[in-house]
Parts: structure tokens; C-alpha cells; sequence
């Protein structure tokens, strides 16, 4: 009777010896998503301060190329959000009529070539925006993802664009279809009060690419300080 009691009980041996074990294989657990978790810090790490340098890289080519079709386009972008008055409307309007001759095959792969030093580095974000305005200046703004900008943009996409029919309303966000549908619904018409020196799709074709660099500028800046804050 006492054996078969024993029997019934666990080996204090045996017990120790799995207690053991299991301690060892949690503690190899624990070591092996610690070591994974600080690898993967690192990587990101690395990888925020490669594309902070990449950025301020690009900053700082920028800042020392004045004449480069990006300055051009950020000083409108400058222009347009500083003007109420309708000399001041004028300005703009002369400065794109100034800008229009200057977009061409040899600026546009320039401007490529400006990209060089970020385009390995950017965030997916980013690089949607950079090629958003080549398709911007390419003529091609059918071919922008209108609906992955803020909301300000999209509605003042729809306002300018010479041709908002060509816009779907899966193109823009929900909040904004309304005014979508209620814009294509009747031709535009009216009065310039200044003189007009270019037509319509050169006038947009302009201050698209230049509000899209103005995103450009912004979400590499919102990179930078995500990066500062992890």
C-alpha cells in the first residue's frame, strides 16, 4: 500500500530537474526577444539618423542653390501665401510667367538629380511626394494621389484645377466629395482682376508643384522630429 502511494506522488528530483529546465528555456526566451528588441532599436536608430543626414543634406544644397527651379518654385509658394491684395496677386502671376519658360526637359532632370542624396534615405511618404511633383510639372496631375494629402490640399486642388471632372470621387476624401461634385457641376467662370500673362493649366501647373514641394519641405521636417522624439 505504501508503494503504491508513492507512486502516486511526483519525484521531488524529477520536479527540480523540470523547474530547471523550464527556468532555462524562459530565460533563453527572455535573452533572445531582448537581444531582438535592442537589434531592431538599432536598425531603426540607424536608420532615423541616415535619413536626418540625408534631409539636412538636401537642406542644405537647396539653401545654397538660389537660381535652382526648387527655390523658384518654394518663392512662389512664399508669394502666393503672402498675397491678398490684387497687386500683390499680380506678382505672383508675373513671377509664374517668369517660371513657365524655365520648366523644361534639361530643369526637370536637374531637379532629379536634386533628389539623389534623398531618395535612398525618405520615407515612403516622402518619396510619393517627390514623385507627385514631377508629375506635377510633367503635366500629369490626373496621376496624383490627390487623396493621401491634408485635407487643405485637397480641397484647394479641386478649387484650382483647370479640369476637376477628370477627379473621381474615390480621388479625394469623403469629407470633400460634396464639394467635388458641386464644383464640376457647372463651368467655371469669371473675372481676373490682374493681367493675365499665362493660361490656366500653366498658371496651375506651377503653384501644384510648388504646393507639393511646400509638402515635400513639410513631411521631411515631421520625419525629423519623429525621429528626435523616439
Amino acid at each position: 500500500m505504501m508503494a503504491s502511494r508513492d507512486s502516486k506522488n511526483p519525484n521531488p528530483y524529477v520536479l527540480a530537474v523540470l523547474t530547471a529546465l523550464m527556468s532555462g528555456v524562459c530565460a533563453l526566451a527572455g535573452v533572445y526577444l531582448a537581444s531582438s528588441l535592442s537589434g531592431s532599436q538599432s536598425l531603426n536608430h540607424a536608420s532615423h539618423v541616415a535619413r536626418t543626414a540625408a534631409y539636412q543634406q538636401f537642406f542644405e544644397a537647396q539653401a545654397a542653390s538660389k537660381e535652382s527651379l526648387l527655390a523658384q518654385l518654394q518663392y512662389v509658394e512664399g508669394l502666393v501665401d503672402a498675397s491678398f491684395t490684387d497687386s500683390e496677386i499680380q506678382q505672383v502671376e508675373d513671377y509664374i510667367a517668369e517660371i513657365v519658360p524655365l520648366i523644361s526637359t534639361e530643369k526637370v532632370i536637374e531637379l532629379t538629380q536634386s533628389f539623389t542624396t534623398v531618395r535612398g534615405q525618405a520615407s515612403q511618404l516622402v518619396l510619393m511626394r517627390i514623385t507627385d511633383l514631377f508629375y506635377a510639372l510633367n503635366d500629369r496631375s490626373e496621376e496624383i494621389r490627390v487623396s493621401s494629402y491634408p485635407h487643405a490640399f485637397q480641397a484647394w486642388f479641386i478649387e484650382l484645377s483647370p479640369d476637376n471632372t477628370r477627379l473621381r470621387p474615390q480621388d479625394v476624401s469623403p469629407e470633400l466629395r460634396p464639394l467635388l461634385r458641386w464644383l464640376a457641376s457647372f463651368e467655371k467662370t469669371g473675372t481676373a482682376y490682374f493681367d493675365v500673362r499665362v493660361d490656366e493649366s500653366e498658371r496651375f501647373r506651377v503653384l501644384l508643384a510648388a504646393k507639393i514641394y511646400g509638402e515635400i519641405i513639410s513631411q521631411m521636417n515631421k520625419d525629423i522630429h519623429s525621429q528626435r522624439r523616439n
